[in-house]
């Protein structure tokens, strides 16, 4: 085996470089923590706190404002999710709707809500309707600075705390169960409208919530991680990760010393810009116009990034350090992530079937922090949207969540 010395004396300067700095850095990182715990006490006061109570009447006053989706049309429809000075928007796919789907007088077997990651927003159809096909009723959440819910003047995928989408999720999960309730009691009334009243009554209220299901991709999996521990522990039957955003991508003495001192500066400066991150790779791998099989609007998921702040590296800092101390979700958890990961701003046929944004190795090593019931699944050939990769991939990824959400609502009573 021929071994170039040259390569090997670069990988060795760069490794002692990043020792170096690692320990150059080491003072100013105590500096930073060490005066950081009144800026600490300020920042937990201003931390949203949700109180998990969803108000129906505002609930109502968002379902009667339910339009067609502009974006995907008929038959999905769209509602606005207006709460803690957010807007919000939730997207549902009514059940039944899959052309593929044989019975439309049926109940669901669970209902489904999708998270979506940074620089994203939902737009996968297949998905709504393999979900509907699958026997389950599809909701997907565009969270406040995403998508359908940018509003003008207001900075994109931003995020100053994690908690700050909990109460937009209540919501989100409380409208899916009521738009699900209103339409099985209107097939009752269909069913029973020539009975009395007391068998109608009795009819419509037999009726019972399925069990919910969460489905979240990369920077969704990491605020859905923190909105189940934060009380909602045991509120899913099953919660299907892709790819979640557990670990920044960057080797060990950037992870472990120069984040944490970013994260701290994050404290004195939490609006300093650190720019717009990220080659466009990965978008190529996607974009229908480029490299890729998808369509989608690029206004709302452009192929650069939005520009992100210090504020925001916080957050996620704050966020991936609670996950690796360890959580404690009772619900049952599916990781899936791709087999390989690919970096460099270089195209390389790599990021046509390995993950092009996370280190999969990573994400496999850290979700069985998660909790108790956590289930990881290498998906060999699944870009970092797992259920963005080719056909034949994306649809072993759908039969193994399908697998796994039947077996683990059998017997559920949570909701």
């Amino acid at each position: 085996m021929n071994i170039d010395k040259d390569l090997l004396q670069e990988i060795f300067r760069k490794r002692i470089r990043a020792s170096l700095l690692s320990f150059a850095l080491l003072p100013i990182l105590f500096f930073a923590m060490f005066f950081s715990q009144n800026y600490a006490g300020r920042e937990s006061a201003a931390e949203p706190r949700p109180s998990h109570h969803v108000d129906l009447q505002l609930l109502y006053s968002f379902l009667v404002r339910g339009v067609e989706d502009s974006s995907l049309g008929a038959p999905f429809k769209a509602y606005p999710i207006d709460v803690d000075g957010h807007h919000a928007t939730l997207v549902e796919y009514p059940f039944g709707s899959s052309p593929q789907r044989t019975d439309s007088t049926s109940a669901p077997k669970g209902i489904a809500l999708y998270i979506h990651g940074f620089n994203d927003y939902f737009f996968q159809r297949e998905m709504a309707e393999k979900m509907d096909s699958a026997g389950y009723a599809f909701f997907a959440v565009d969270l406040h600075g995403y998508g359908r819910s940018i509003r003008e003047g207001e900075p994109r995928s931003d995020m100053h705390f994690a908690s700050e989408f909990f109460a937009e999720i209540d919501y989100a999960v409380e409208m899916g169960w009521h738009l699900v309730k209103s339409n099985l009691e209107r097939k009752v009334y269909d069913t029973v409208r020539d009975s009395s009243n007391e068998v109608i009554t009795r009819a419509i209220t037999a009726i019972k919530r399925p069990p919910s299901i969460l489905v979240a991709h990369s920077q969704g999996g990491l605020i859905a991680s923190l909105y189940m521990e934060d009380g909602r522990r045991d509120k899913f039957g099953a919660v299907v990760m892709n790819s979640p955003f557990l670990e920044m991508n960057f080797g060990f003495p950037i992870r472990k010393i120069a984040l944490p001192l970013i994260a701290s500066i994050g404290l004195y400066f939490p609006d300093y810009s650190v720019g717009s991150t990220g080659n466009p790779n990965y978008a190529n791998s996607l974009y229908k116009g480029e490299k890729g099989e998808w369509e989608y609007n690029t206004d709302w998921k452009p192929f650069k990034r939005p520009e992100t702040y210090l504020h925001w590296v916080r957050a996620i800092h704050k966020a991936q350090t609670k996950v690796r101390e360890g959580l404690h979700i009772a619900s049952p958890i599916l990781v899936l992530h791709s087999g390989c990961s690919v970096k460099g701003e270089e195209w390389v046929e790599e990021y046509t079937r390995c993950d092009g944004i996370l280190d999969a190795r990573l994400i496999r090593d850290v979700s069985p922090k998660l909790g108790p019931k956590v289930q990881t699944a290498q998906i060999d050939g699944a870009l970092h949207d797992v259920f963005l990769s080719k056909k034949e991939v994306r649809d072993n990824a759908y039969d193994l969540t399908f697998r796994f959400i039947n077996e683990s609502l059998a017997g559920s009573q949570v909701h």
